[in-house]
């Protein structure tokens, strides 16, 4: 197979079943687990891959085929399929599930009127050809292929593995859950905002600019808008012990890009838990993605004075006294950005390290504890928060103007999916409500302002 792009551009052979392996994740964006991918020849110019759950053996190739015809309406000319099925574990009898997996797809390419070439069998460690079913073919055969040399070069949409997903932190990310698996929630102590200069999350501590130095962003109009300093009726009101707590954590990564794993591994387990509380909670989460978007805790922790007590009496609760009219400013600026209509542009350095750092989270949550099964830990990890972190992710993606890879994340979140969508203030449903009702932020449309790619991060660091 011989894929070029328009304008007899660069070619891309495959010249083995490895080599397509090599192809659908570059194409794809990301490695499918549990799933089917549909990859549709083009005839001599390229090739189309679909992607669908895998189907139950005995489900009426009817459906099946429903779905694949109205996918395939609008590309003339399909004529042959190849089937590549992904699966986490591997079954008692290869050559029995590619036997059955060969029946199934037969009938339902018989039914769309397209040709099955072949069906291809992948685990994480071992992938199956029909041709030979007893014989596992190693992973690494496809890790060598030419074809991903080449498509790196092109410009790959693969994302690297997250700290989750390498086996060189397995081990420490099931130590570290062990340290959250405690029940209950530990203080950290914090330093009060009252008094001091306003500093950035996203500098190592030095001073935000003022009003006379506003950046782009940190300007209403042809107005100075405040850098967010709390003021009268803020001093005597405490801040959130989890903004404080991802400052610290996001300071730390900065200085160690190198090793930001291991930079977020080191933080106490106090940290994490006030880090994972922050997350859970709605007004503190809202205003952590806001400290993001401006890269300003002082500013989100403003908004924060007011965005508590308003989410508390729309909730049916007490609100508290009234705050200050800088405060109720800060958390309306803060609830339009989040919405995606920051005027921004965003604080890529804060969105890109802190989305490393809920990387990291996200394995430490779902660490194989004891090398059985992917549940939580116990404690503060419940599954609860799992999808909460998961949610945090998608929210980040959305930023990015990545809408379809924040969907994909939130298929993740399995833990009591009908009542956390009826529940009020749950990270998953705010996430998801955003996703449906929202566009495009618009910094996302100009390559000035949008997102900087994964790039990014490898040129910073090397720098």
């Amino acid at each position: 197979m011989t894929l070029t792009h328009e304008d007899h551009g660069p070619v891309v052979r495959i010249r083995h079943p490895e080599d397509l392996l090599a192809l659908i994740p570059h194409q794809l964006g990301y490695r499918p687990r549990d799933a089917c991918v549909l990859v549709v020849p083009g005839g001599d110019s390229g090739v189309l891959l679909l992607t669908m759950a895998r189907p139950p053996v005995d489900v009426p190739p009817e459906g099946v085929s429903r779905e694949v015809s109205k996918a395939l309406e609008h590309l003339p000319g399909a004529a042959d399929v190849i089937v590549v099925v992904y699966r986490e574990a591997i079954p008692e009898s290869t050559a029995s599930e590619l036997v059955a997996l060969t029946q199934q797809w037969e009938e339902i390419a018989g039914a769309v009127g397209v040709e099955l070439l072949t069906v291809l069998l992948v685990t994480p460690r071992f992938w199956w050809n029909p041709v030979q079913p007893h014989v596992a073919r190693p992973i690494t055969l496809v890790e060598d292929s030419p074809v991903n040399a080449q498509l790196v070069a092109l410009g790959s949409a693969l994302e690297p593995p997250a700290p989750g997903e390498d086996p060189r932190w397995q081990k420490a990310l099931r130590e570290k859950a062990g340290e959250l698996a405690g029940p209950g929630r530990v203080a950290t102590a914090h330093a009060a905002t009252s008094g001091q200069e306003a500093r950035c999350a996203t500098t190592g501590g030095d001073p935000c600019p003022g009003v006379d130095a506003a950046p782009r962003g940190a300007r209403f109009g042809d107005r100075p808008r405040s850098s967010g300093t709390p003021g009268s009726g803020a001093a005597s009101s405490p801040s959130p012990t989890s903004l404080a707590a991802w400052d610290r954590t996001l300071r730390r990564v900065q200085r160690r890009r190198q090793d930001w794993v291991a930079a977020v591994l080191e933080t106490p387990a106090a940290d994490l838990r006030d880090m994972l509380d922050g997350l859970r909670d709605e007004a503190a989460r809202t205003c952590l993605f806001y400290a993001w978007l401006c890269g300003d805790r002082v500013r989100a922790e403003a908004a924060w004075l007011a965005l508590r007590p308003a989410i508390a009496r729309v909730r049916g609760g007490a609100g508290g006294s009234e705050p200050d009219a800088e405060a109720v400013d800060e958390a309306l600026r803060c609830v339009v950005a989040v919405a995606g209509e920051w005027e921004g542009p965003p604080h890529w350095e804060s969105i890109e390290v802190a989305h490393r750092i809920l990387q990291v989270l996200d394995g430490i949550a779902h660490a194989r504890v004891g090398g059985g099964g992917c549940a939580p830990a116990g404690g503060v990890l419940t599954a609860e928060t799992a999808d909460t972190v998961v949610a945090a992710l998608a929210q980040l993606e959305f930023f990015r103007g990545r809408a379809h890879t924040a969907a994909r994340l939130l298929v993740r979140c399995t833990a009591d999916a009908e009542s956390a969508v009826q529940r009020p203030g749950g990270a998953v449903a705010e996430v998801r409500g955003r996703l449906q009702r929202l566009g495009t932020p618009w910094w996302c449309t100009d390559p000035r302002t949008g997102w900087p790619g994964r790039s990014w991060w490898v040129r910073q660091t090397a720098g």
